[in-house]
């Protein structure tokens, strides 16, 4: 795996922090959790932007967004108590598969 990938999840992982802190800070009004999105967000943006550097934009965008989307709502599932329904949980593994394909299908 390459630095721009490495790069690229990295700020995917940093996606999934500031999310959930988002939510956590209730709308910013919980202050703590608000810095720590503002702060992550920067990371994040930054880390994907080093990435966009080397990767083509589409894919990049795709798998940045997939990795926060697919974190989201596993760690929401798992340490939030939202819900996931089969179905749901079916489309988060096509999600996945996606990423992976993303990844290794491409001429990287």
């Amino acid at each position: 795996m390459n630095k721009n990938w490495l790069l690229l999840i990295l700020g995917g992982l940093l996606e999934i922090v500031w999310a959930l802190t988002l939510k956590l800070s209730d709308s910013f009004t919980i202050q703590p959790y608000g810095i720590i999105t503002l702060v992550f967000i920067i990371l994040s943006f930054y880390l994907f932007s080093l990435a966009m550097k080397n990767l083509p934009a589409g894919i990049a965008y795709s798998a940045y967004c997939g990795i926060g989307a697919v974190g989201s709502v596993l760690f929401g599932w798992i340490f939030l108590g939202e819900t996931l329904s089969l179905g749901q949980g079916i489309c988060v593994c096509l999600m996945i598969s996606g990423l992976i394909g993303l990844k290794y299908l491409g001429d990287e």
